[in-house]
């Protein structure tokens, strides 16, 4: 027959209740980390997310202004080629001054340079180059919460308009190298078209008021008078020159590039100087997430020794407490021993020590 042995029982129900004392420790330790943890995360990760928010407005501010940068760039680049155009239509204009003869070929030559500066001003589409006759102005915003500033367009191109004693209006096409009527322009052409290389020729002008003959080489040339009103850059076709066939017409032709180039001249810088503005603040921008990248490094750096250093603390407390608790067990079994030595089999003493001890 089996004999229950009490005191062993008795040992057994001590280590019980010790363990359940010290595993509530230690989940109460457990809990106080994660709050803990937790308080210290939620207290960096506000400010965290206030910088990285503040890091994506001015991302997308920057790639704006950055497209912004290179529109302009781009502007700057087509203002400085109509620019070098002009320089070279002078330069071909300097040449046929110096000629003794082929002053043809000079007419045709400057024909082919406003063609190409027309076409300048053209490239893009309607509302992407503010050098187009459409003058599209450009607005660039300069900070990330609004306010901005406006490239204004202006027209680099060489189109002019011949109303005529008739009402008709007379405008070139420099890329068909024709110049076109219409009864109202642009809406209503008449199919009428003259070669502006052979079919027009100016015979007398005064300010804006000229007078033209057209197919002046046929049987029958047919004389308008009319009024001229210039755009752009305010530059004729050769045909207004003699086609740099004569002394005047070379010099008509060489004052009206010079002032062409002064335009131009103004209009590059007037686009450079709203490049390096957007430039500016592309750059302002890159430096201000540069700065924003390190701040939210250097608060999660932070956090993550913030956090390591309260573990430590916590887990020092622990072992503190952990301690002294093992202490005051091992003294309660020792002092449970010699008293139980003391009492005997007294089962009045046993159970008072069991009670109190």
């Amino acid at each position: 027959m089996a004999v229950l042995n009490f005191g062993n029982i008795g040992f057994a129900r001590e280590d019980y209740t010790n363990g359940l004392l010290l595993g509530q420790m230690r989940k109460q330790q457990q809990d106080r980390l994660s709050v803990e943890t937790q308080r210290v995360s939620d207290t960096y990760q506000g400010q965290i997310n206030e910088a990285e928010a503040e890091m994506a407005s001015l991302q997308k501010f920057k790639e704006d202004i950055g497209a912004a940068s290179s529109f302009l760039a781009k502007t700057v680049g087509q203002a400085k080629s109509i620019l070098s155009k002009i320089d070279a239509a002078i330069r071909l204009v300097v040449s046929a001054e110096q000629a003794d003869s082929g002053f043809a070929s000079y007419g045709k030559t400057l024909d082919g340079f406003l063609k190409r500066i027309e076409a300048d001003t053209e490239s893009g589409g309607v509302t992407s180059n503010p050098m187009s006759h459409r003058e599209p102005d450009y607005f660039y915003q300069t900070r990330p919460n609004g306010g901005g500033e406006t490239a204004f367009g202006r027209y680099l191109g060489t189109k002019y308009q011949i109303v005529d004693d008739t009402g008709k209006v007379w405008v070139p096409d420099t890329s068909a190298g024709l110049l076109r009527e219409y009864n109202s322009y642009p809406e209503d052409p008449t199919g009428t078209n003259y070669s502006l290389e052979h079919g027009v020729e100016l015979t007398a002008e005064s300010g804006n008021d000229i007078t033209f003959v057209l197919n002046p080489d046929s049987a029958s040339p047919d004389t308008r008078t009319g009024t001229v009103t210039r755009k752009g850059l305010q530059v004729m076709g050769a045909w207004y020159y003699d086609h740099l066939q004569t002394a005047a017409g070379r010099s008509a032709a060489h004052d009206d590039l010079n002032d062409a180039k002064v335009i131009a001249k103004i209009e590059v810088s007037r686009y450079e100087l709203a490049f390096k503005v957007a430039q500016f603040h592309e750059e302002e921008a890159q430096l201000q997430i540069g700065g924003l990248r390190g701040e939210v490094n250097d608060l999660q750096v932070e956090r993550a020794r913030e956090i390591q250093e309260m573990q430590n603390r916590l887990a020092q407390e622990f072992e503190v407490a952990n301690v002294r608790v093992q202490t005051a067990l091992s003294l309660r079994n020792d002092y449970k021993n010699f008293l139980g030595v003391a009492v005997g089999n007294n089962k009045v003493a046993q159970a008072l020590l069991s009670i109190y001890a």
